[in-house]
């Protein structure tokens, strides 16, 4: 959230876990963080290198994140949902069987190709020092509609889980934030929300779907700093089935100055 107005690009180095159950992982930094910061347009150098994988406990992982920097965010106008037109998945294992990988992407398949014929999930495979320093595995998947709008979900090994376990969880829950719709999905409510605060000043408005436990505090947060409160409507009053909600804002007109020291 705070990359693009540093006063200088950042080149980070990022050493230890890569993948565990209470972040983001890499995967999912790399893959679906960073298009939505594209929204705003933050996009020419922006980047996340995955040089090592580290899965819990010990880690061992080592990531390089590259990103510009901006005067200004764009303002966000994001209501259409599109339809769900591919899925893609990075199946991933580290010092276990390399089959895990490949069990996981069977099982992910066996429920996904109901639905769509374009799923491409691919074995992301480390060995030797860059799979870190503890044995793990892991399934991101990632739904992309007609309009460019991101849903996704993962799962991690458990011990005395089955990777074809592990998978079906990431599926049912990737299956779980389509239904819950809108334009951006759960996990990036609040990255939204703050770039929309940040944009000019001018309306912005995205659909997404009701705001988690951790959105609504974060909306408290903005009003306490920025004096901002969000519009928030139903986006379809018409559809009383239609759970998503219109989020609109008038940006801040922030700028990064980016001054020099003498």
């Amino acid at each position: 959230m705070l990359a693009p107005f540093a006063k200088k690009p950042i080149n980070l180095t990022i050493k230890g876990i890569t993948t565990d159950e209470h972040d983001l992982s890499v995967d999912l930094l790399r893959t679906v963080t960073l298009p939505h910061l594209q929204l705003f347009g933050i996009s020419d150098g922006l980047e996340l290198r995955i040089k090592k994988r580290g899965a819990a406990p010990n880690g061992g992982g080592e990531v390089q994140f590259l990103c510009p920097i901006v005067k200004q965010v764009k303002t966000l106008n994001f209501v259409d949902p599109g339809k769900i037109k591919r899925i893609r998945g990075i199946a991933h294992a580290v010092r276990v069987n390399p089959q895990f990988s490949n069990r996981m992407i069977e099982a992910s398949r066996s429920v996904l190709n109901r639905y769509i014929p374009d799923i491409y999930l691919y074995s992301d495979v480390y060995k030797g020092e860059e799979s870190g320093k503890s044995p793990g595995y892991a399934l991101t998947l990632l739904a992309e509609s007609t309009t460019t709008a991101l849903h996704c979900s993962e799962a991690i090994s458990e011990p005395g889980v089955v990777p074809e376990d592990i998978a079906l969880k990431a599926t049912r829950a990737l299956l779980s934030e389509i239904e819950n719709g809108g334009c951006v999905d759960r996990k990036h409510q609040s990255l939204a929300l703050l770039m929309m605060v940040l944009g000019s000043e001018d309306v912005g408005r995205c659909r997404m779907g009701e705001p988690t436990l951790k959105t609504v505090q974060f909306l408290r947060d903005i009003k306490d700093f920025f004096a901002t409160s969000f519009k928030i409507v139903p986006a379809d009053p018409s559809d009383p089935e239609c759970k998503q909600l219109l989020y609109s804002c008038y940006g801040t007109g922030y700028v990064n100055a980016n001054r020099t020291l003498a």
